[in-house]
């Protein structure tokens, strides 16, 4: 009823399943795609000559004619179905048996070198044994995220031969020269026996000649030379990339012959392992697994690097991966234009998390106005979600702006008419906002440091001082934990907690009443930017180098238990060391509960409306009048407080629950402001009556309190409790 047709030479699919039957693997076209008897078949018939010569487009029309002239196609049916085309040249990919050049990775000496250099923690079975022993480099690599050393292991084992030749006109030519001479011909060439050439003979039984491949060592020209005017000529074909790129970590460092390149002599024996490789899961079998390979052959079981840190794959609002040929990309030029480079670093450290694939939504920036704006949609031939090619200005509707995706595809160009926009992120902000923030809190904080002590002994430190110099402590140990295990999203959350909360809201508040006339205090802070200048510098070195400089003009000093290097550049300073710095964890508890009653009454505050700049009163008893006037300066800078009294029942006051005591806020209203503040209240207890109400009506019902989980029953009683208290409070400030 039917035939199947199958081409090994010419279908992936059907060369697999040719392996599979032993079959004839024939050639039928030219290089240039045309139908030709002259590539891996002699047998032509007269039936067949009538192809011969056209290209492979008219053949499969003229074949289907011939099909029909001869009463042997039943019916034609169409179906959709996807074809492979060159993203370079974008026409459909043809496959054609052509002679290549391979490297045999499935060798022991390199396949089976990468799988033992997993480490053992990471590899799932056992490696392949080698015969003689253990080698340098074994069980060194690791991953992380652990799960990319999955991808490595089952890549090596399911290894194919590379092929490394390409047919392109740029690249590292392949350094073989071929001649072909008769079968009974004496072999001879220039420089035989001379080191610096290999050679080996094929011999072609159709033909009945040898072709000679001779393979020569760079750096010797005049043999290279010696073979052309023998009638050698050299492959055409270049190195295919990633086997230029394998020999990277080698090359690069003279590699193998570093006598002459005398800049790099000594850097293979100090460099080679290197630390970490960070890199994209998509070229972990194209590069990670070829440096592996090729160093352990070349250097004697050498690893190239230890870890490998695969980083996020950046995509576009839609999940796309970011690509030139979408224009959905983003140019990091770009980005230190409108941004700064340090907020593009801090941006991308926050982005970098073990999920591993980030969206990064895209705007653009207008060209006429300069506005940020979202762009316009449609759906490319390809199915992808691209910016149309010509978008409209948001400031006026009759001007008009080019694409990047407009440009690539032809549709628009970069004109007077028709300027093109650039691509953002709005996600970058976050980084600029941080950038700022370090640079105008360390300037602030300059401007009140005139003559800071030259040495601070843990006696002479406030509170405020210690704590947040258990903040610095805190970081710098969670900063290091958070590199260690390359979780650089952690390490910029803890970044951003440190200066922006930690310093700025908390600690520069806290000591704008002592600052000036408290040189110990003006020692700490230097001291604290110094150490924050350090901890800031791998993500935004830019900003923290130019702010150093300005804090070595100031006299060196030290806080106890704390040094510090002196260096004029902050690239060069070390990291700092904050293990023997001994802080009284008492003082550091009393304050962070001083911060609690802070917030509290903040909260009241902004809940309340109270005017910003109003000082208050706060009446407390116990424990935590005792805290509250220990930390009196403080309390009154950051919470707007005027005096601090001992007692209860106040009368005209709000009382409010902090950790389950009750503190008296009064003076917090003008005349005028009373009445508004009633209405508030009426409306606050009228609301968590009804809520309690609610809460009791439920609770009362044998059904939900008999059959609803125990910790859903508990949560609803807890929730009464603290809503009765809240209700307690209100009334109680309704009645006062």
């Amino acid at each position: 009823t039917g035939f199947l047709k199958v081409t090994p030479a010419h279908d992936p699919n059907d060369w697999e399943i040719g392996l599979r039957h032993d079959l004839e693997v024939i050639n039928i076209m030219a290089s240039d795609g045309s139908i030709s008897s002259d590539y891996g078949w002699n047998d032509s018939s007269s039936e067949s000559e009538q192809f011969i010569g056209l290209s492979r487009e008219d053949a499969r029309v003229a074949i289907i004619d011939w099909f029909k002239t001869n009463d042997l196609l039943e019916d034609i049916k169409s179906y959709d179905h996807s074809v492979g085309h060159s993203y370079r040249s974008h026409v459909p990919i043809e496959p054609y048996l052509s002679d290549q050049w391979y490297v045999r990775v499935t060798d022991d000496k390199l396949g089976g070198e990468a799988l033992r250099a997993l480490a053992e923690q990471q590899y799932d079975g056992t490696p392949p044994k080698r015969e003689s022993g253990p080698l340098a480099g074994d069980g060194e690599l690791r991953f992380t995220p652990p799960r990319y050393a999955k991808t490595f292991q089952s890549w090596h084992e399911n290894l194919r031969d590379w092929c490394i030749s390409r047919q392109l006109w740029w690249g590292h030519q392949i350094p073989i020269w071929t001649k072909e001479i008769a079968s009974d011909a004496e072999i001879s060439f220039p420089h035989q026996g001379d080191q610096s050439t290999t050679f080996t003979t094929e011999k072609d039984d159709v033909t009945g000649t040898n072709t000679i491949y001779v393979c020569v060592q760079g750096g010797h020209d005049d043999v290279e030379q010696a073979l052309v005017n023998d009638g050698f000529s050299r492959d055409e074909d270049v190195l295919d990339t990633w086997f230029s790129s394998a020999l990277w970590p080698l090359s690069t460092m003279g590699w193998p012959e570093p006598e002459n390149y005398p800049d790099t002599k000594g850097l293979l024996e100090k460099f080679n392992p290197t630390s970490v490789l960070v890199t994209g899961r998509d070229i972990i079998t194209l590069w990670v697994s070829r440096m592996t390979m090729l160093n352990r052959y070349f250097q004697n079981g050498t690893l190239p690097f230890n870890n490998v840190f695969i980083n996020p794959m950046i995509q576009d609002g839609f999940g796309q991966r970011m690509s030139k040929s979408l224009g959905n990309g983003v140019d990091p030029r770009d980005i230190i234009s409108t941004h700064g480079a340090d907020a593009m670093r801090y941006a991308l450290t926050q982005l970098s998390t073990g999920t591993q694939d980030v969206r990064l939504t895209i705007d653009l920036i207008c060209p006429h106005s300069g506005k940020t704006f979202e762009p316009e949609y449609v759906k490319s031939h390809t199915g992808h979600e691209v910016m149309a090619p010509i978008q409209t200005s948001p400031s006026d509707k009759t001007k008009k702006i080019s694409t990047l995706y407009g440009l690539l595809i032809g549709a628009s160009e970069n004109t007077e008419e028709t300027p093109l926009a650039v691509n953002t992120s709005s996600r970058f902000d976050v980084g600029r906002n941080f950038a700022n923030k370090f640079w105008n809190s360390a300037r602030f904080a300059m401007l009140n440091i005139t003559s800071p002590a030259s040495h601070v002994n843990n006696s002479d430190l406030l509170p405020v001082d210690v704590w947040m110099l258990s903040r610095i402590v805190n970081s710098t140990k969670k900063l290091n934990e958070a590199l260690g295990d390359y979780q650089f999203n952690v390490a910029a959350e803890t970044l951003y907690d440190l200066l922006w909360r930690d310093f700025c809201d908390w600690y520069l508040e806290a000591i704008k009443p002592t600052i000036k006339e408290n040189e110990c205090q003006q020692r700490t802070l230097l001291t604290v930017l110094n150490v924050i200048c350090r901890l800031l510098h791998p993500v935004c070195p830019f900003v923290t180098e130019t702010m150093w400089s300005h804090l070595c003009e100031f006299d060196s000093g030290a806080i106890e238990g704390l040094s510090l290097d002196e260096n004029s550049v902050l690239a060069l300073s070390s990291w700092p060391e904050v293990n023997d710095l001994e802080l009284d964890t008492q003082v550091i508890a009393s304050f962070e509960a001083m911060q609690s009653l802070v917030t509290a009454i903040r909260g009241v505050r902004a809940s309340s409306s109270v005017k910003p700049k109003r000082k208050i009163n706060i009446t407390l008893t116990g424990e935590l009048h005792t805290l509250a006037v220990k930390h009196e300066i403080t309390l009154q800078a950051l919470a707007g407080i005027d005096n601090i009294c001992l007692g209860d029942n106040v009368k005209d006051a709000m009382p409010i629950q902090i950790e389950g005591q009750t503190v008296y806020l009064s003076n917090m209203f003008d005349a005028e402001e009373v009445h508004t503040q009633m209405a508030k209240l009426d409306e606050e207890i009228d609301s968590l009556e009804k809520k309690i109400d609610g809460m009791k009506k439920r609770l009362s019902n044998e059904s939900y309190v008999n059959n609803a989980p125990e910790n859903i029953v508990q949560e609803s009683r807890d929730l009464l409790k603290q809503a009765e208290e809240e209700l307690k409070s209100a009334l109680e400030a309704r009645a006062s």
